[in-house]
């Protein structure tokens, strides 16, 4: 199991970017973007960025 906030189960958006997969998840501790490196296991106790309302869908874009 990551160790990832609860969430509200609505909020569902992953994706991958570098090293990273990116959650979109509504929890106690906030709703946005959530990090987990695959490289030191962690994951963010916070949104690492907030948004307005569930982020059901995540997409990164590099240039």
């Amino acid at each position: 199991m990551l160790p990832l906030p609860l969430n509200n189960g609505i909020s569902a958006g992953v994706t991958f970017l570098d090293n990273l997969v990116l959650f979109g998840l509504s929890t106690a501790s906030g709703v946005g973007i959530y990090t987990y490196d695959l490289a030191t296991n962690e994951a963010s106790n916070g949104p690492v960025l907030t948004t307005a309302g569930d982020p059901t869908a995540v997409l990164a874009f590099e240039d």
